[in-house]
């Protein structure tokens, strides 16, 4: 579609898409491709700077079609852990619990820790940078995430292979001095991914295409 209609570049936010694209790219079409990763709005998602209560929360659908019920485990190990109507859990599904950007954003500035994943083709989805934004802290499974986030740098990691993870994810909370590090780590990463940014970056690529 690209060779017949003639399009000079082409954004794709999955670096996995850019290197097939990249792999295939003289036998389609002299199309550049230009890996430009999702990103957040600053006008929606701020750090409100409130008291957190010690919790981990969720909200969105479990996806277990595209990511073999890892997070439907996740969830389903914390509610055995921590008891299905525990204070520590603020667990919703379904999109209609959090698609509101006010109520998302206020939601988020009251817990800890947000259970994340990759997207079904193993890209960084905007709501890693809404999380780190607001000040929480990602609590997903160890993967490459785009080679943008590590490991107890950027999130803290599950291995949900291990009966104890929660237990190791317990001890992460009384520990104020490493969830500050990764926070603050995330706040001058996701600066990068702000909305503005972003374009900036898109606009000086248009620019060298000239």
């Amino acid at each position: 579609i690209m060779k017949f209609l003639g399009i000079k570049s082409c954004i794709t936010h999955s670096l996995s898409s850019y290197k097939l694209f990249n792999k295939y790219k003289k036998l389609i079409c002299d199309t550049e491709i230009f890996w430009l990763p999702f990103g957040v709005d600053e006008k929606n998602f701020i750090n409100l700077n409130k008291k957190r209560f010690n919790r981990i929360g969720f909200r969105g659908n479990l996806n277990s079609k595209y990511n073999n019920n890892t997070r439907k485990k996740i969830i389903e190990d914390c509610y055995k852990f921590f008891g299905k109507d525990s204070e520590f859990l603020d667990i919703k599904f379904g999109p209609d619990n959090f698609l509101n950007k006010k109520e998302y954003c206020n939601w988020m500035n009251t817990i800890t820790l947000c259970i994340n994943t990759e997207s079904a083709i193993g890209t960084v989805g905007p709501k890693f940078w809404e999380q780190m934004i607001c000040g929480v802290v990602p609590l997903a499974p160890i993967s490459n995430y785009e080679g943008l986030l590590k490991p107890r740098l950027n999130y803290l990691p599950i291995n949900i292979h291990n009966k104890n993870w929660l237990k190791e994810i317990e001890l992460y909370l009384n520990d104020p001095y490493l969830l500050s590090e990764i926070k603050n780590e995330n706040f001058k990463m996701v600066e990068n991914f702000k909305v503005k940014n972003l374009c900036s970056t898109f606009k000086s690529y248009l620019s060298k295409l000239k």
